[in-house]
């Protein structure tokens, strides 16, 4: 059974009057990339979330960086925390009392600035 409605490879499809307009609000600069980043889903394990409800601030960056350069190099490897900002959600474990607590990525921070300022 053919499905009609998925398109072939390489198939054109011409786009109305209103997707042009909308098109060229896109390009628009500054909010250009901050519209775009909300037609696009990602895909979960829950099933496709909007990508403008979880993009973060860095990822912004990244993504304006790359539009409005055309000779951008991003030289990162995997695992970088390219993905990790401040409020990101960590577990800690006190090795002497074996207490767990969830804290974020900027409360370690500041928990090891002050462990390292008293030490000195």
């Amino acid at each position: 059974m053919a499905l009609d409605f998925i398109r072939k490879p390489y198939e054109e499809v011409p786009l109305t009057k209103e997707q042009l307009l909308e098109m060229a609000r896109l390009y628009k600069r500054p909010t250009g990339l901050k519209r775009f980043v909300n037609y696009v889903e990602i895909n979960t394990a829950d099933g496709p979330i909007n990508f403008g409800k979880v993009i973060k601030d860095f990822q912004y960056d990244m993504l304006d960086l790359m539009q409005n350069n055309d000779r951008s190099v991003l030289l990162a490897s995997r695992q970088m925390s390219k993905c990790v900002t401040g409020d990101t959600s960590i577990t800690i474990k006190n090795d002497k009392t074996g207490e767990e607590r969830e804290i974020t990525i900027k409360e370690f921070h500041e928990l090891m600035k002050a462990k390292q300022l008293n030490e000195n």
